[in-house]
C-alpha cells in the first residue's frame, strides 16, 4: 500500500510540474517561440553586389563585371543511377567501415565488389527486362474497371500477366497515382535506343491482341480512355513530347546475398529517403524448409530509358541544332560531374574520419561512430541532390543556339537557369600583370596556409551567426545597413576579391556592398545591394600595348640580337606624373587564367621562375650603372666639384674593369661630366668608398628615397620596397658604388629621381588614378647639380664615346633625349646581366621621363645596346602623338 501512495504521490508531482512547464511557456515563452518559429520559417539570403570596372581615362575597358547565364543541375539529377548505387554502396559497406573504425571483427563479410562502379557495371550488363507506361493518373474506377482483363492477358510460357496496373504510395493532400505499365519483355520485345512510339504502340497493341482475352482487354482500354485499339493513338499519350510513353528498364544489381538484418536495415533507410532512391525496390528470398527458413535481400533497380542526361544530349547533339561547340561543352562538363561523383565517396570518409574524431573525446566510441556516419550520411546526400554542379556556362557565349536551348529543354528535365557576374579582363596579357586578378571570395583563400584559412573559417562564422541573429531580432535593415559598412565587409558566396594587382590595391573601392532579401511570415524586406566605384587609370592603352610587344621581340633577340627573360618599360608625363606605360614582360592573360585552360595553364607553370604573375615595374632590380647617378647627386650635394679628376686604372684592378677600357683614350683622368658619358666604374668607386663613404651615401640614398620602401608612393604602385639600408648595409663595397651586389631599386624611385634631374630637383610622384592628385616633391638636388648631370646625361647620347652613342642602340641622331645606360653582371659564367636605360626627352625642356630595363639579358647583353632600341621605340611612339614637342632631331625620320 505504501508502494501504491509513493507511486501515486511521484505521479502527481510529475503531473504539476508538466502543467507548471506549459503555464510558463503560455505566460513568459510565448514570444521567444513565436521568434524561434519565424526564424524556422523565414528566409534569409545576401544579394551580392557588383564589382565596378577598371578603365583607362579614354574610356578602355580594363576589367569589368559581366552577367552571364549558367544552367546548373544537381549531380543526382543529371545520373540518377550513379547516384543511387553510391548511396547504395554506401550503406552496404556500412558494416566493414564499422569493423574497421572500431575494430570489430566482420561476422558476415560481405562479396568484393560492392563500390558504386561494381553496381553500375552489374546494371549495365544485366538484360533486366522493359516496361512501357501507356498511361498515367488513372482514375480509381479506371483503375477498378481495367484490373480483372489486366490479370488475364498472361503470355505463352510466361508467369505473370504483361500489364502492370501499379498503384503508388498516397502522400498527405495529393491523389493516389495509378498507372498502367505494358511489360514487353514478357510479350517477347525489345527496344532500341531511340524506338519509334507509334510502331512502338502498334507492336504492343497487336501483341495484346494476340493473347488470351486481348480482344476484351483492348475494347475495355478503348472505352476506358477514349481511344481506338487499332495502335494509332490514345489520347493519353503524347507522340510530340514523348512525355506519357516512358520505357523504363527493370534489372537486379545486387543478388539475394544481404543478411535480414541488413535488408530491413537497407529497407528503412531507403523509404525514409525515397526522394533519392527512386526506383530502388529491395526483393526478399526464402530459403529452407519449416524450421531452417532464412530470407536474404536483393535489390531491384528500375530507371527510365530516356533519363536526363540522353534526353539533354539527344538534344544538344540533335541534327540541325546548329552548336558543336555547345554540345563539346555539355559532355566536357558531364564528364567533369561523374568524375566528382566518382570521388564524393573518398571525400566523405574524410569528412567522416574528421567528424568521428571530433566526437570521440566526448562521446562512446559507439555513439561518435553513429553521429559520424549521420554526417556523412548528410554529406553525400548534399553533395548528390543539394549542390548545383556547372552544365553549361555562359549560355550566351553561342548566340542563339543558346536562345533555342533554353527553348527546346524538355519540360521534365530538373535544369536551373542561375545569373551571376563574372569578371571580364578584354586587354588580354599587355596589360594583365598591371590589373591582376579578382576571385571568387571562397576560391582565392589561400589553402596551404593555416593561418588564412583560419581566417577565413572565423569570418563565414561570423557571417552566419549575424544571419541568424538578424532574422530574429528587430530593426532589421536598420541594423544591416549598419554592419554592411563595417569590418570585416560582408561578402556572400561568388562575391569577386582582388587577390593581385590594381584588383587587390583597390578592392575597397571597386567592392560594392551586399544587399538583403528577407521572407517572413508577414514581413518582407529587400535591401538592394550598393555598387562601388569605377578605378580610372591614367595609362595610354595603345602605348602600353604597343611596348608589351616590343618587349616581347626584345626576349626573343630582335632587334639587338640579346634575347631576355623579362624586361619593363616605364614612361611618365613630367607635367603631372601620369604614368602613360606601366609595360611589363612576361605578362599573362588574366580571362585564360581564370578559365583554367591546362594548355596555358602549363605554359604559365613553364615560365615560373620569369614571374609572369608579377608586374615586374613595382619590384627591386639589381640596378647596374644607372645608379651612378645617385652617386654622382650624392658627391655633388656633398659639396663635391664636377671637375674631380680620377685617373681611370679600372683596368689593372683584380675585381672590375671599366667598360671604356680599350678605346685609343681609354686610360686617362676623367671628371664627373667624362665619368658619366664612359661609364666608368674606377671613378665611381673612388667617390663612393673615398670620397663619399658608407654612411653619407647612405644617407643621401634614404634622401632620394632609395631606402625601404617609400611612403610617398601611393598604394597602387607600393607593393615592395628596397633594402633598408641604413639597418643592412654595414660595409660598403667597392661594387656597390657602380650598382651591383646587394644594391636594389625600385624601378618607380628611380624614374622620380631622373624626373628630379629633368626638372632641377622638383619632381612629380608617379601617379595611376585619374583622381590621385598632382603632387611635385622637391628632392635635395641643387639645380646646379642637375645642370650638371644633364648636360652628362645628354653626352651620353651626343658624344663618342657615349654608351648609347652607337648606332645599334637606336638614339642617335634620331632622337633629343639624355640617358644613363646600366649593365648588372649577374652570373659571370652565363654570360646574363641586367640592361638598364633612364633619361628624358626631350634635353632641353623635358616632357617626359622613361626608365627601361631588361632582365637576364643572355651573352653579355649591354644595356645601351640592348635596351636602348626598347627606349627608341618609346620614344618613336611619344614623336607621333606629340610631333610639336620636339622629341625627334631635326632632320632625321
Amino acid at each position: 500500500m505504501r508502494r501504491v501512495r509513493i507511486i501515486a504521490i511521484l505521479g502527481c508531482a510529475a503531473f504539476l510540474f508538466l502543467m507548471a512547464r506549459l503555464a510558463s511557456l503560455q505566460l513568459f515563452g510565448s514570444a521567444r517561440l513565436q521568434a524561434e518559429a519565424a526564424l524556422r520559417d523565414s528566409d534569409v539570403r545576401m544579394l551580392p553586389a557588383l564589382r565596378c570596372a577598371i578603365k583607362t581615362s579614354a574610356g578602355e575597358i580594363l576589367a569589368e563585371d559581366r552577367h552571364v547565364i549558367d544552367l546548373v543541375i544537381t549531380a543526382g539529377a543529371l545520373y540518377p543511377d550513379r547516384a543511387a548505387c553510391i548511396l547504395l554502396a554506401d550503406q552496404i559497406d556500412r558494416a566493414r567501415r564499422r569493423a574497421e573504425v572500431l575494430g570489430e571483427p566482420l561476422h558476415e563479410p560481405l562479396p568484393g565488389g560492392m563500390d558504386a562502379q561494381a553496381l553500375l557495371d552489374r546494371w549495365a550488363r544485366s538484360a533486366g527486362r522493359e516496361c512501357v507506361r501507356l498511361a498515367a493518373d488513372l482514375t480509381a474506377a479506371q483503375a477498378e474497371r481495367l484490373r480483372p482483363h489486366a490479370l488475364a492477358l498472361v503470355p505463352p510460357g510466361a508467369k505473370k500477366s504483361a500489364v502492370l496496373l501499379r498503384l503508388g504510395k498516397p502522400l498527405p493532400g495529393l491523389p493516389v497515382p495509378r498507372e498502367l505499365w505494358f511489360d514487353i519483355t514478357a510479350l517477347g520485345m525489345t527496344l532500341g535506343a531511340e524506338p519509334l512510339w507509334s510502331d512502338l504502340l502498334r507492336a504492343i497493341t497487336g501483341s495484346v491482341a494476340r493473347l488470351r482475352g486481348g480482344a476484351h482487354f483492348l475494347a475495355e482500354l478503348e472505352e476506358t480512355l477514349g481511344g481506338r485499339p487499332d495502335g494509332a493513338a490514345f489520347p493519353a499519350i503524347d507522340y510530340e513530347g514523348r512525355r506519357a510513353c516512358t520505357v523504363v528498364k527493370e534489372a537486379e544489381i545486387v543478388p539475394p546475398i544481404l543478411s535480414e538484418d541488413e535488408g530491413r536495415r537497407l529497407l528503412r533507410h531507403t523509404d525514409l529517403r525515397r526522394r533519392y532512391f527512386r526506383g530502388v525496390q529491395l526483393r526478399a528470398k526464402e530459403e529452407g524448409g519449416l524450421f531452417t527458413l532464412r530470407r536474404t535481400y536483393g535489390v531491384v533497380f528500375t530507371r527510365e530509358r530516356r533519363d536526363v542526361c540522353g534526353r539533354l544530349q539527344a538534344l544538344a547533339g540533335r541534327e540541325g541544332f546548329g552548336s558543336a561547340a555547345l554540345s563539346a561543352e555539355f559532355r566536357r562538363n558531364a564528364q567533369e560531374i561523374i568524375a566528382r561523383m566518382d570521388a564524393m565517396p573518398r571525400r566523405a570518409d574524410a569528412f567522416f574520419r574528421r567528424k568521428f574524431e571530433e566526437k570521440r573525446p566526448v562521446r562512446s566510441p559507439d555513439i561518435a561512430w553513429e553521429l559520424a556516419e549521420v554526417w556523412r550520411a548528410r554529406y553525400l546526400e548534399h553533395a548528390l541532390f543539394t549542390r548545383e554542379q556547372l552544365l553549361i556556362a555562359d549560355l550566351g557565349a553561342y548566340g542563339d543556339d543558346g536562345v533555342r536551348l533554353l527553348e527546346l529543354l524538355p519540360a521534365g528535365v530538373p535544369i536551373a537557369v542561375r545569373s551571376r557576374y563574372v569578371r571580364r579582363y578584354p586587354q588580354g596579357e599587355s596589360v594583365g600583370s598591371l590589373v591582376g586578378l579578382a576571385r571568387p571570395w571562397e576560391l582565392a583563400v589561400d589553402a596551404d596556409s593555416p593561418e588564412a584559412l583560419a581566417a577565413f573559417q572565423d569570418e563565414v562564422r561570423e557571417h552566419r551567426d549575424f544571419l541568424k541573429e538578424l532574422r530574429a531580432g528587430p530593426d532589421v535593415a536598420a541594423r544591416f545597413s549598419e554592419r554592411r559598412r563595417g569590418a570585416p565587409p560582408l561578402r556572400t558566396p561568388g562575391d569577386a576579391v582582388g587577390i593581385q594587382g590594381i584588383e587587390r590595391d583597390l578592392d575597397a573601392r571597386l567592392r560594392g556592398l551586399a544587399g538583403l532579401q528577407l521572407a517572413a511570415p508577414g514581413e518582407r524586406i529587400h535591401i538592394p545591394p550598393l555598387a562601388g566605384n569605377d578605378a580610372e587609370l591614367v595609362i595610354d592603352l595603345g602605348f602600353t600595348r604597343a611596348m608589351y610587344g616590343v618587349l616581347e621581340d626584345a626576349a626573343r633577340g630582335m632587334p639587338s640580337g640579346y634575347a631576355c627573360r623579362s624586361g619593363i618599360a616605364i614612361v611618365m608625363d613630367l607635367e603631372n606624373g601620369d604614368l602613360l606605360c606601366l609595360a611589363s614582360y612576361p605578362s599573362f592573360d588574366p580571362d585564360r587564367y581564370l578559365s583554367r585552360d591546362p594548355r596555358y595553364l602549363d605554359r604559365l607553370a613553364a615560365r615560373a621562375k620569369d614571374a609572369p604573375l608579377w608586374n615586374h615595374c613595382f619590384f627591386p632590380v639589381i640596378p647596374g650603372s644607372v645608379f651612378k647617378l645617385v652617386v654622382a647627386g650624392a658627391f655633388l650635394e656633398e659639396g663635391g666639384s664636377p671637375g674631380t679628376a680620377v685617373y681611370c686604372k679600372g683596368r689593372d684592378h683584380p675585381d672590375y674593369h671599366c667598360p671604356n677600357h680599350g678605346l685609343p683614350d681609354g686610360d686617362a683622368a676623367w671628371n664627373l661630366h667624362e665619368a658619366i658619358k664612359r661609364s666608368c666604374n674606377h671613378y665611381f668607386v673612388d667617390l663612393g668608398t673615398r670620397r663619399l663613404g658608407r654612411d653619407k651615401l647612405v644617407g643621401w640614398m634614404g634622401r632620394f628615397g632609395f631606402n625601404g620602401a617609400p611612403a610617398w608612393l601611393p598604394p597602387e604602385l607600393r607593393r615592395s620596397g628596397a633594402p633598408d639600408y641604413a639597418a643592412e648595409l654595414r660595409d660598403l663595397r667597392y661594387y656597390m658604388c657602380y650598382g651591383s651586389g646587394e644594391i636594389r631599386v625600385l624601378p618607380l624611385v628611380m624614374l622620380r629621381f631622373v624626373a628630379a634631374i629633368a626638372r632641377g630637383g622638383s619632381a612629380p610622384r608617379p601617379r595611376l588614378r585619374a583622381d590621385a592628385p598632382v603632387v611635385h616633391d622637391t628632392l635635395p638636388l641643387r639645380p646646379a647639380s642637375c645642370e650638371v648631370l644633364r648636360k652628362a646625361m645628354r653626352a651620353v647620347v651626343a658624344e663618342y664615346p657615349g654608351t648609347a652613342h652607337k648606332p645599334e642602340c637606336g638614339l642617335f641622331p634620331a632622337f633629343n633625349a639624355a640617358v644613363k645606360t646600366g649593365t648588372a653582371e649577374l652570373d659571370p659564367r652565363l654570360g646574363t646581366n641586367n640592361a638598364w636605360i633612364v633619361g628624358f626627352a626631350p634635353h632641353r625642356a623635358p616632357r617626359y621621363a622613361f626608365v627601361v630595363c631588361l632582365e637576364h639579358v643572355a651573352r653579355g647583353g649591354h644595356g645601351g645596346e640592348t635596351a636602348g632600341p626598347v627606349a627608341a621605340a618609346a620614344l618613336k611612339y611619344l614623336d607621333r602623338a606629340n610631333p610639336a614637342l620636339g622629341l625627334r632631331a631635326a632632320g632625321t625620320q
